[in-house]
Parts: C-alpha cells; sequence; structure tokens
C-alpha cells in the first residue's frame, strides 16, 4: 500500500485515488481469491466477471475513498454504480456514500484551512501525535483532520487493519 504518510508530511494537500482503478485488469479465466471474498459478487457477474473478489476489493477502495480530499470512482466498466456489485456490497457502499455527504461540510471547512495555511487534510499521525514516538511508525494510518483516525484494511480476505494502534480495523 502507498505510505500516506509521506504524502501528508510533505505538504500534499489534495491527495485522493482512483476508486475502482481507471483500467481494469485482464483476468485469468481460472482467477481464483487468494481467500474466500467476504462480499459475495455472484450477482454481479455483468460488473465483475470472474473477478470473485472485486466486490470486496471496490468496497475496501470506497471505504477509503470516504476518507479523502477528493471522492472518485469511475473506470471502463459499464457499471459503476454503488448497486452494481450486487447485494451484500450495496449496503457498505450506501453507508459510506451517506457518511460522505454527511461528512462534505467538514471537508469544505478543512480545504479552506487548507488554503489559508498549508496543512494537509490527511495528515501522518506524527503532526498531530508529536510526543508520541510510536506515531512515526506507522505508516498506513492517517488523521483525516483531526476527526478520524483511518486504518485501512488492505488484505483481501481480511476484517482487521492490522494497525498498532488498537483499531477495531475499521476504516473510520
Amino acid at each position: 500500500m502507498f505510505d500516506v504518510t509521506h504524502v501528508g508530511a510533505a505538504g500534499g494537500t489534495n491527495w485522493d485515488t482512483d476508486i475502482a482503478g481507471f483500467f481494469s485488469p485482464a483476468i485469468p479465466a481460472d482467477y481464483r481469491a487468494e481467500h474466500k471474498p467476504l462480499i459475495d459478487g455472484s450477482d454481479a457477474r455483468d460488473t465483475i466477471a470472474n473477478y470473485e473478489d472485486y466486490p470486496e476489493l471496490f468496497v475496501r477502495w470506497f471505504e477509503w475513498g470516504a476518507f479523502q480530499p477528493v471522492m472518485r470512482a469511475h473506470g471502463e466498466r459499464n457499471h459503476n454504480e454503488v448497486w452494481s456489485y450486487g447485494k451484500r456490497a450495496e449496503p457498505i457502499l450506501a453507508k459510506y456514500l451517506k457518511l460522505r455527504y454527511q461528512i462534505l461540510p467538514y471537508t469544505y471547512s478543512i480545504a479552506y484551512g487548507s488554503y489559508k495555511t498549508g496543512a494537509p487534510y490527511m495528515r501522518a499521525l506524527f503532526m498531530d501525535f508529536p510526543g508520541d514516538p510510536k506515531a512515526a511508525d506507522i505508516p498506513a494510518e492517517y488523521m483525516y483532520v483531526a476527526a478520524f483516525l483511518v486504518a485501512p484494511v488492505t488484505e483481501q480476505g481480511a476484517t482487521q487493519s492490522g494497525s498498532d494502534t488498537g483499531s477495531d480495523g475499521a476504516t473510520s
């Protein structure tokens, strides 16, 4: 996973990710996920074809995207709506889409603060916890300003982030 702490520490105030990736990889006909997918995509074959763990990956990206300055989901698939990744993925995606809209006023206010001060939206933990010597050694977590500790789950089939902060593994 990209070390997001470097972006914030370097002053990158407008980091985002391309949720879903722009180009879909060529998936071999005999592809099987390393672990049993946590989200059944069997009702979304028109969108995912034989990429059986793609709904799980899309959900992870989407959850992470909710806590970035710019959230965008697009790509070359025919369908990319929250309902196009299956009945198990849809309520999770809808939850994070609603959360994104709920925190949008907050995101706008931190955008203004970033404009005025140069402080990044996404901050390495050591920026908010300078007295904690462990904070500098946690590269895969960040603060979405002071309100949200973001600890993305990055392993397929995992249910926790594997963080050192004691997080329950949720993205929020």
